[in-house]
């Protein structure tokens, strides 16, 4: 059931007072921040009770309170696999259209993950954004081959390796179709993913730096539509994520 009484304007809420204005260097960087949009891992944190949602907010509402702010969201592997239909298709309905969930996968998936995620890709149809492949010491070809196929859709895939990569994780990235997720770790080696994550430690960092995580960002996706950071942490930092929003506005000329 979504928020009584919240509403979307222009896909953010309106409790969230900016802070000054800062200046950014907007050359070569305008169409690309259009279409970047920002978001967290996961929408329930506990910490966000008092520095993100209001005290009155039920617990029902807090995907769509979520919502107004920001366009997209990685719901963690733990969260996902304990929802049914009804679940997914309740998310849905509690958010505006422009609105992406991204699923977080683990290395290896096991059968009953597999069914849920099925049922997760056929409930949430066109609110489903993409898949986000966690890859750790597990087999990287068991981690993304097959995911596209095996359910039969065309969604973006994206894979999170360590830095410096495996030349096997890349090659099985390549071979699923899918995309290494940017981290600032990760250099100049990685062109091309419209998908960028940020740890808290980084995020939280003065705005001229978060700047410069965002304009590197920006600068290895330039051959990409659809761009998407999104910041990590117990619980993401939500003052960075909503500067996050200001820089990029500036920096797409808004």
């Amino acid at each position: 059931m979504g928020a009584k009484g919240l509403s979307w304007r222009n896909g953010r809420a309106g409790r969230y007072n900016a802070p000054p204005v800062m200046t950014v260097r907007m050359s070569g960087f305008s169409s690309m921040a259009q279409q970047l949009e920002v978001g967290a891992v996961g929408w329930r944190h506990a910490g966000w009770a008092d520095s993100f949602y209001p005290d009155s907010l039920p617990p029902e509402w807090q995907l769509t309170y979520y919502g107004n702010e920001f366009a997209r969201v990685l719901v963690p592997a733990a969260e996902w696999s304990e929802a049914d239909p009804e679940d997914f298709a309740t998310w849905c309905g509690d958010v505006h259209e422009r609105f992406g969930f991204y699923l977080e996968l683990p290395g290896v998936a096991d059968a009953p993950m597999r069914r849920t995620l099925a049922q997760a890709v056929e409930a949430l149809g066109p609110c489903l954004s993409g898949l986000v492949v966690r890859v750790g010491g597990e087999a990287p070809v068991l981690a993304v081959d097959g995911l596209r196929q095996e359910f039969g859709v065309d969604m973006a895939l994206f894979v999170d390796i360590p830095s410096p990569p495996d030349p096997l994780w890349l090659e099985a990235a390549q071979g699923a179709g899918a995309a290494v997720c940017w981290r600032p770790e990760h250099g100049e080696w990685l062109q091309g993913s419209g998908m960028g994550l940020l740890r808290a430690a980084e995020a939280a960092v003065d705005r001229r730096a978060l700047r410069g995580h965002i304009e590197a960002f920006l600068r290895q996706a330039e051959s990409v539509d659809e761009r998407t950071l999104l910041f990590e942490g117990t619980p993401p930092p939500v003052t960075a994520m909503q500067d996050a929003q200001i820089i990029t506005s500036l920096l797409a000329g808004e």
